[in-house]
């Protein structure tokens, strides 16, 4: 790609979808949003339109005509394929769209996804989609569709507002992510994480769990929380939460830009309790199905050992030296 690469969603049959602030790929024009080949296989989109793609090549067949006007940064993948968007965009191939789209599975903007309104009035950060196909949407705005909505909102599959979700004053400063509870004791529930010190009123430094209504879970207790701003979070299948940012302490215990929470909401001591952590941000966390941990951002060492803006971790916390990059 021809300029920063923001998120990805790689599709069942491989193929990858990739969001940004880029204006080229692969020598072509691709305005913030692109389909690469996955493999050589035949790949059949909608009705009779099949092409040999190779892998890594720009799929053509995935046109979304001259993309969004400014960059993208969120991306959600839908079970017909559809792809969501999100970013600081105001149209997509020249439709209005106040900055979030769906996007049918050969690229084009879906007109009845957001089909009236104004849409957001800032930047869109983070995408959830649950299982029943709603979306969670995090980031820098106040209103949606002129409704007053601090910074979270839930939208129904149609793109309106889901008024059964109300997070109340919601956060005092916008959030960077989110992460969903498919199963266990807390199915439902969703974690965030951001640049907020309250959450309708309640103190929660930059993490906090809501209940499936939008409301503050108050079992959920960090105690002083980050001791800066919080730009990951993922979830576990025991349900503890990973949380990495910009901080250097949560709850006055010293690490490094990477934590793991309790169910509580308390530090799990026993995550790298012999190590430093990482030296600088952590932006992005990945869970394998082997239960390590891939994380990325602006660190060049982990637990003091060099590794360049990405590290596998074992399970516990600590390095996994298997994985050189």
């Amino acid at each position: 790609a021809g300029g920063s690469v923001f998120g990805q969603v790689l599709q069942p049959d491989g193929n990858l979808v990739l969001v940004g602030n880029f204006t080229t790929a692969n020598g072509g024009g691709r305005t913030r949003v692109l389909r690469l080949g996955g493999s050589t296989a035949v790949l059949t989109i909608l009705d009779d339109e099949s092409q040999n793609i190779p892998s890594g090549s720009t799929d053509t067949l995935f046109s979304p005509g001259s993309g969004a006007n400014n960059f993208v940064q969120a991306m959600a993948l839908q079970t017909n394929g559809s792809v969501i968007i999100g970013g600081d965009f105001t149209q997509f191939n020249s439709v209005t769209r106040g900055r979030l789209a769906r996007l049918s599975a050969n690229g084009a903007l879906d007109a009845s996804f957001l089909a009236s309104g104004s849409g957001f009035n800032g930047t869109i950060r983070a995408l959830g989609l649950q299982l029943d196909g709603r979306l969670l949407v995090g980031g820098a705005f106040t209103t949606v569709n002129g409704t007053n909505r601090n910074y979270i909102v839930r939208l129904n599959t149609d793109g309106a507002i889901d008024s059964s979700f109300n997070p109340g004053a919601g956060a005092d400063n916008p959030l960077n992510s989110i992460a969903l509870y498919t199963n266990g004791t807390f199915n439902g529930r969703i974690i965030i994480g951001g640049t907020f010190a309250t959450f309708n009123g309640t103190a929660r430094n930059f993490v906090a769990r809501l209940n499936t209504d939008g409301s503050l879970d108050g079992t959920f207790n960090i105690g002083t929380g980050a001791n800066s701003a919080v730009q990951a979070v993922a979830i576990q299948t025991d349900g503890k939460v990973l949380v990495g940012g910009d901080f250097t302490s949560f709850n006055g215990i010293s690490k490094g830009n990477l934590i793991r929470l309790n169910t509580d909401g308390s530090v799990d001591t026993a995550f790298n309790s012999a190590g430093v952590g990482a030296n600088s941000s952590v932006r992005v966390i990945t869970l394998q199905s082997d239960s390590r941990i891939l994380i990325g951002g602006l660190f060049t060492n982990y637990n003091a050992t060099t590794t360049r803006f990405i590290a596998r971790l074992n399970s516990d916390g600590t390095l996994d030296s298997s994985f050189n990059t």
